[in-house]
């Protein structure tokens, strides 16, 4: 629920709703019940704005991700990109029995999507963005090598600007002045002290993303495969991600379509290029 108090003229307008007065997020859009009714509304979207249009989901089951991949095969149009949402993720605002319980691990989520995309020949056209609890180049080299075309991190920003995770995003009383409203706890975020600190982070992911690659003796993140993940699976036991999570038969031929490396393809700054 958005607090009444956190509903400025300019939410107000945003989202359709009255000054003031708290907002109950519904858990489900009335647009669409079903997958091909998802995908119309995301067709209606997409004719009315001029950039790439998602959805974002939290996987709890190879089911959902499964009958998405051939709702998408089997229309042949739907959305540019998903992001794929772990159970790590989540907001100071939503309630501890979903951030605990709901939603499979985001290393999981990732495999589970990307092997369903192969499965049915959709990869290609749908790109993937791995979200939930990623602060670290190191972390986003690991999603990117399980399935991931590219990352969302929203947590480490935050830190970036001061967040101390007090879990009163809802509130309206933040107390580093992040999430809120109110003028007096706003001037706990001066932007021009902060601006530094989001660019000085936003480098050392990149910096540390590019570190992890070129360990590896790759080019470019976007050569990352789970051939280059081992996983601890017990005490004195690992295994190999592409062994723990095997590639779809299909898919072992292209591993990776070469427009999705295109695409995403990262070019390295000049200082890592030696």
């Amino acid at each position: 629920m958005l607090p009444g108090a956190k509903v400025t003229p300019e939410i107000a307008a945003i989202r359709g709703i009255p000054v003031g007065e708290a907002s109950l997020s519904p858990n489900r859009f009335s647009d669409f019940s079903s997958l091909p009714e998802l995908i119309d509304f995301v067709e209606r979207v997409k004719a009315t704005v001029p950039c790439p249009v998602g959805v974002k989901i939290v996987v709890g089951d190879a089911a959902f991700a499964n009958d998405l991949a051939r709702t998408l095969a089997e229309e042949g149009r739907g959305p540019d990109y998903v992001s794929v949402d772990g159970a790590e993720g989540g907001t100071g605002a939503a309630p501890m029995s979903l951030t605990d319980h709901m939603g499979l691990p985001l290393q999981d989520a990732i495999v589970v999507v990307d092997d369903a995309y192969r499965r049915w020949g959709v990869r290609d056209r749908v790109s993937i963005i791995g979200a939930g609890r990623i602060v670290t180049g190191a972390e986003a080299a690991f999603t990117l090598a399980l399935g991931a075309d590219m990352v969302n991190i929203g947590r480490g920003f935050l830190f970036s600007i001061g967040c101390i995770q007090a879990l009163r995003c809802h509130t309206n009383e933040c107390p580093t002045g992040v999430a809120t409203q109110s003028a007096w706890r706003q001037r706990g975020l001066v932007p021009q002290d902060k601006r530094s600190r989001v660019a000085n982070y936003a480098m050392a992911v990149n910096e540390d993303l590019m570190v992890v690659t070129r360990s590896l003796g790759l080019q470019s993140p976007a050569d990352l495969t789970r051939e280059h993940l081992e996983v601890v699976v017990a005490i004195g036991q690992r295994m190999r991600a592409s062994d723990l999570y095997p590639y779809p038969p299909l898919a072992l031929q292209a591993m990776v379509s070469p427009a999705v490396i295109s695409r995403f393809s990262v070019e390295p700054a000049e200082e890592w290029a030696s």
